[in-house]
């Protein structure tokens, strides 16, 4: 079972992502490592910007966002 990391404010480098409100984005990688962004205002943006690579799954407020096809590591986005 995977442990999941919960991104701490000090290691946040956006200003937005230190004021209350936004979406909580949950990204899953294929060796098992899951981290949590919360305060995430564009999460479209925001997941664009994080390489693909190594990425099983996607999920924006408990709703998936995007899953890698086994067969392909590429994102949808």
């Amino acid at each position: 079972m995977s442990k999941e990391l919960i991104i701490s404010d000090e290691h946040r480098t956006n200003p937005l992502s230190l004021k209350p409100g936004g979406y909580t984005v949950k990204v899953i990688y294929t060796n098992g490592k899951t981290y949590v962004y919360d305060k995430i205002k564009d999460p479209a943006r925001y997941i664009s910007r994080i390489p693909a690579e190594g990425i099983s799954e996607v999920w924006v407020d408990g709703e998936i966002f995007a899953r890698t096809p086994p067969e392909d590591d590429q994102l949808p986005w």
